[in-house]
Parts: structure tokens; sequence; C-alpha cells
């Protein structure tokens, strides 16, 4: 389903994801009240590696599921494929904004700026890797018709924030 050049796309968003979102959030209002962390625990807890094994394996299934499901639909390899990358980009942006910002963050904040930025920036080459032909060529996509780009988004965004939606519904709760 993917090739090296689509990996490398995958960093060139997951790592600015990482390094520019998730720094630039701002600290906890009480983190210098709280006592610091005991020398012996470990840095991730198993609840923390247990969620975010949890996250990830959701948004692998949901993008493999839709890249088998729209194979078995008769959709040519290439077509499956874009739909399936659409997926899995807009699946890590959904992912990134919900875990980011804790539990208060607002959509559209100044703390957000760098995200919505990144964001674009993805939606520009993904736009960009479908329309071009030699980015086709080089990606392996195809031209993919208006409903299958938007499921793939729907997919993406589903499969990305749904952990954050259960969350915030059981706090509530």
């Amino acid at each position: 389903m993917l090739y090296p050049m689509h990996l490398v796309l995958l960093e060139l968003l997951i790592d600015p994801l990482c390094a520019l979102v998730f720094e630039s959030e701002p600290g906890d209002p009480d983190a210098m009240r709280k006592p610091p962390r005991n020398r012996g625990e470990p840095l991730f807890g198993s609840q923390q590696i247990t969620i975010a094994a949890l996250e990830g394996s959701v948004l692998l299934a949901a993008t493999l599921g839709f890249y088998a499901w729209l194979n078995g639909m008769g959709l040519a390899t290439g077509e499956a494929r874009s739909a399936a990358f659409i997926a899995l980009v807009t699946g890590h942006l959904s992912l990134a904004l919900s875990v980011s910002g804790g539990d208060g963050g607002r959509l559209f904040s100044r703390d957000r700026l760098v995200f919505w930025a990144i964001g674009g920036a993805a939606a520009l080459v993904l736009i960009l890797s479908l329309s071009l032909p030699a980015m086709r060529d080089i990606l392996r996509f195809s031209p993919l018709e208006p409903w299958i780009v938007g499921a793939g988004v729907l997919i993406g965004i589903a499969a990305g924030g749904w952990f954050a939606v259960a969350k915030r519904t059981l706090i509530r709760a």
C-alpha cells in the first residue's frame, strides 16, 4: 500500500507535528506546585503507552480497512492508495489535534497557529499530489472522485479523534 516516498511524506508531517505543535503547547499552570516525579518512576507509564498504542492501532485499522474496502469495491490500486493516504494523513493531523491542548484547548486559539500552518501545508501537499501528474506518478496515486476524498477525510478525522471525544464524554459523565 505504501512506498518509500509515502513514508518520507509522513515523516515530513509527523516530525514538525511532534517538534513544533507539541512543544508550543502551553504548560500546565499548576506544574510548579506539583512535586517532582520520583526518580524510579518511568517517564511514560503503562497507561500512557497503552492509550498511545490503542490510538495508533485504531488509525492503522481504519486506514487498512478503508484501503481493503475500496479495493473490494473494484477501485484501482492507485485510487485506493491515494484515498488511504488521505485518511492516514488526516488521521495523523486529527490525532495530533486531539492529543494536544489537554482538555480545555480551543480549536482556533492562537496556541494552535502552528498546528493549522502544518495542517494547511499537509493539505496543500495532498492537493498537489493528486492534481499534478508528475507528483501522482512519483507517489503512484490516481485521481479520485470527490466522494472518495471526502470519505478519506472523514475516516481520518474519526480514526484520529475518537479518543478525544470518548475522553470528554467520560469526563462529563
